[in-house]
């Protein structure tokens, strides 16, 4: 009887602690969940992965863009702290790229905000300085080229 409670015990121990370890574990907080919202672990900042594309980055920090060809272009800030874009056409798909920055995610809107309307090829990306705590923006225009740099301030996209 001591033997089988002894086992009920270490079975019930077992199943809490693999729950408690996958609940609690950094590693399984931060695996393959869907973009947007932070999660925390120990009060830090928890990254996110893009399962359709690759790549880790600060969860609240992504957003999308949908071209006017409704393509996709999504911007996050990645480990370095720096703003990272990948996009889709109708036949390929690019590599993530660098576009620079020292971006906050725990700034407003995760750090992070666009400014586009779905039928314009001009838009904005708005990252909040990690060192100073300013808007710093970057402007797509349609003719697919962006400012060279990063430019202090917010900047929106009118119609």
């Amino acid at each position: 009887m001591q033997k089988r409670m002894a086992h009920r015990a270490g079975l019930v121990m077992a199943a809490v602690t693999a729950l408690l370890g996958a609940v609690a574990t950094p590693a399984a907080a931060a695996g393959r969940i869907n973009p947007g919202g932070t999660r925390f672990y120990d009060n830090q900042l928890v990254m996110c992965y893009v399962e359709r594309w690759g790549g880790t980055f600060y969860c609240d920090s992504h957003t999308r863009w949908i071209t006017p060809y409704d393509t996709i272009q999504d911007f996050v800030i990645g480990t370095d702290r720096n703003v990272w874009t990948k996009w889709n056409t109708e036949t390929a798909t690019s590599e993530w790229v660098n576009m620079g920055g020292n971006c906050d995610p725990n700034g407003p809107g995760g750090g992070l905000e666009k400014s586009a309307y779905h039928d314009r090829w001009n838009m904005v990306i708005n990252c909040w300085g990690l060192n100073d705590h300013r808007w710093w923006h970057r402007t797509r225009y349609s003719s697919g080229s962006w400012d060279p740099a990063w430019i202090q301030g917010w900047k929106e996209i009118k119609p």
